[in-house]
């Protein structure tokens, strides 16, 4: 005769240890026909037998012992970041946590289509540093063979149910997967530390991912009217159509995170790029600030000479460029480049100009048509909070600019080059003395 069992209460049913958010709670509660709740294990256990427990439901700030969750039979998903340890995929392990994400870089895995799809609508993040990584270990000492060892195949089985991954190291960060492989009598063990994380609907997909490998405990969470042999036509036109849609989302997704990728490359060369040349006027000291000054002022229609490689003699220091104007070769202009790192500019680069300029004239027999000034000072600070040269010693512009001079601070010079105003860089440079000045 068959055997009757007695005593039952409707399946599946739900622990809840912690805190949960009162919607939360609510939803979770209307899922499962038959629910206990406690603060502790200790006050559950006394409450209810763990084999009379389907699902165990860990909510946010319990501090969960390494030891409990290894005896319980139940599957167990745990949104609480001050677990210890679960049981592991296979007989003979654990999973802990082990440390945090030190990088703000993750990856999500492929997943099934309903559980990418929540974790894409939830993870909205720039970072996972201070996350805590999970690792597997064995839960005492091994003395098998090489070939029984539970250790490998539980790696690889976390590995296998990760939800998102740490980039650099590949280790996971929240999780879930099957106790013992997957069969009826296997258990599911899930962890999402963060609050990030829609607690209910997470409940729903994995007991759902659960129920479809064979969990018959968790079968009567499927709604029968979702099965194609008790729907209409239309109900099951539209499912079509939800599924479609949603591969066609997941492949917009992945088309756009291609172009995303591919500019964040193109973005990191420009950069470099610009590092390397143009921003060397807001950056640069020395050659290499030079450089960048002699590169713009070819851009705009100059013949530029590295004075001190070409002409110097005997060791004499002399300005830093010279200009001159194809077609015009008696128009000249002597150049000289600074940069500091505090300063806004110093004074006596005027004086120092001005004896090249007498240099140039024993030289020459002429002076020069033109002396530029180019600074770049403070480079200490963001180009935001720079200070223009001379801004509290006009006179000294002003007496620059009788004899010709015109003094261009390197952020003004960028501002026009970037705006492309090459031909108003060009007769500022010819027509005017004082203070540099391109209207953008």
């Amino acid at each position: 005769m068959k055997q009757q069992v007695k005593g039952l209460r409707p399946r599946p049913r739900a622990a809840f240890l912690g805190c949960f958010a009162d919607e939360d709670r609510a939803e979770l509660e209307a899922l499962f026909p038959t629910i206990y709740r406690a603060n502790t294990y200790n006050e559950l256990s006394a409450m209810v037998d763990s084999r009379d427990i389907d699902v165990l439901l860990i909510g946010t700030g319990l501090v969960v012992k390494s030891d409990w969750l290894h005896v319980i039979n139940c599957h167990v998903i745990c949104f609480s970041r001050n677990s210890c340890s679960f049981p592991g995929p296979c007989a003979g392990t654990l999973v802990s946590s082990n440390g945090q994400a030190t990088t703000i870089e993750y990856t999500i895995p492929d997943l099934p289509l309903g559980i990418r799809r929540l974790l894409t609508r939830d993870l909205q993040l720039d970072s996972i540093k201070g996350w805590p990584r999970a690792v597997v270990n064995r839960s005492g000492i091994y003395m098998g063979s090489v070939t029984n060892d539970p250790l490998p195949k539980s790696k690889a089985l976390l590995q296998e149910g990760a939800l998102v991954l740490e980039r650099a190291t590949g280790v996971p960060v929240c999780f879930r997967y099957m106790r013992d492989g997957a069969n009826q009598r296997s258990r599911g063990v899930a962890w999402l530390p963060r609050s990030v994380f829609s607690q209910h609907k997470w409940v729903r997909a994995i007991l759902a991912e659960w129920a479809a490998l064979g969990c018959e405990e968790l079968s009567a969470l499927d709604d029968w009217r979702d099965k194609l042999l008790w729907q209409t036509n239309e109900e099951a036109k539209l499912d079509e159509e939800i599924s479609e849609l949603e591969r066609e989302l997941l492949k917009f997704q992945s088309n756009i995170e291609s172009k995303i990728a591919a500019a964040l490359v193109a973005r990191k060369e420009a950069r470099q790029s610009a590092d390397r040349g143009i921003r060397q006027l807001l950056t640069g000291q020395g050659e290499e600030l030079v450089a960048a000054v002699a590169a713009v002022l070819r851009d705009v229609g100059f013949t530029v000479l590295d004075v001190d490689r070409a002409v110097a003699d005997n060791g004499m220091r002399l300005e830093d460029l010279r200009l001159t104007l194809e077609g015009n070769q008696n128009w000249t202009s002597i150049v000289e480049v600074r940069g500091y790192a505090k300063s806004t500019h110093k004074s006596v680069d005027l004086q120092r100009i001005d004896r090249f300029a007498r240099l140039f004239h024993q030289r020459e027999g002429r002076f020069p048509d033109k002396r530029l000034y180019v600074i770049n000072g403070q480079i200490d600070l963001p180009p935001d909070d720079r200070q223009p040269p001379f801004s509290s010693s006009k006179e000294d512009i002003s007496e620059f600019s009788r004899s010709d001079g015109l003094v261009i601070w390197s952020v003004d010079l960028f501002h026009a080059i970037v705006a492309n105003r090459l031909t108003d860089i060009r007769q500022a440079i010819l027509k005017e003395t004082g203070q540099f000045h391109v209207s953008l």
